[in-house]
């Protein structure tokens, strides 16, 4: 059974932010997968290290948008 992350209001707004540009269903995942990396570190995880798990794994969910052609275009 994993332990809980201790997580300081701050970390937890950074991961939320980077959180935003993602697809509604990428977001999920996006989390689910900063939270079993931050697992892995095990202790205290600072905010550097935070930082840097948090955009690694935003880059592996972050896409261009895809704008749909209007009736005009």
């Amino acid at each position: 059974m994993a332990m809980p992350l201790a997580l300081s209001d701050a970390q937890l707004d950074v991961i939320h932010r980077l959180s935003w540009p993602l697809s509604p269903p990428d977001r999920s995942a996006f989390l689910a997968l900063v939270a079993q990396r931050l697992q892995e570190q095990g202790g205290e995880v600072g905010d550097g290290a935070l930082h840097r798990i948090a955009v690694e794994c935003q880059r592996r969910y972050w896409r261009l948008p895809s704008f749909a052609v209007g009736k005009y275009d």
